[in-house]
């Protein structure tokens, strides 16, 4: 094996305390959660105090009733409008916003990491009303649709 010591860069290995830290958005994806719900997977770039290079931090934000708070949260954080109801992966990218970070129970190697306890809303951010799902949006349904004449396609 060969290597080039002169690309090596020393890893700052500074503990990392829990705290309030500003963050910057440096990548976003839409996907579905386990449970079959939208999800956007955040990963955040977070700025420690005396450390040299920043954290990365990855979040994830549920489009489920019981997670709205988180949604709310980050968008009182980047100044996004809650009330707008819906979230876009590649226009949150590059958004800054700032956030109390715990160290997360230690993973199977036994380290434990940053992990965002909570969204510190942005100075100024007015608060949306929040708009309750009604149980009839709950459950409306799609009819199905209706094949087209002359349609012989097996699918």
């Amino acid at each position: 094996m060969q290597y080039n010591s002169n690309e090596y860069e020393p890893m700052d290995v500074t503990p990392v305390k829990p705290g309030d830290y500003d963050f910057t958005v440096i990548g976003a994806t839409e996907s579905t959660s386990q449970s079959g719900n939208d999800m956007i997977s955040l990963e955040l770039q977070v700025n420690v105090p005396g450390r040299e290079n920043p954290v990365k931090v990855y979040d994830y934000l549920v489009s489920t009733p019981k997670a709205l708070f988180k949604i709310e949260s980050f968008c009182g954080a980047v100044g996004l409008n809650f009330g707008d109801d819906e979230l876009v992966a590649d226009s949150i990218i590059g958004l800054n916003g700032r956030a109390k970070f715990v160290l997360g129970l230690p993973k199977d190697n036994g380290n434990r990491y940053l992990e965002v306890r909570n969204y510190i809303k942005a100075e100024g951010y007015t608060e949306q009303p929040f708009k309750p799902v009604s149980k009839t949006a709950q459950k409306q349904t799609v009819p199905p649709a209706t094949p087209l004449e002359g349609d012989d396609l097996p699918f």
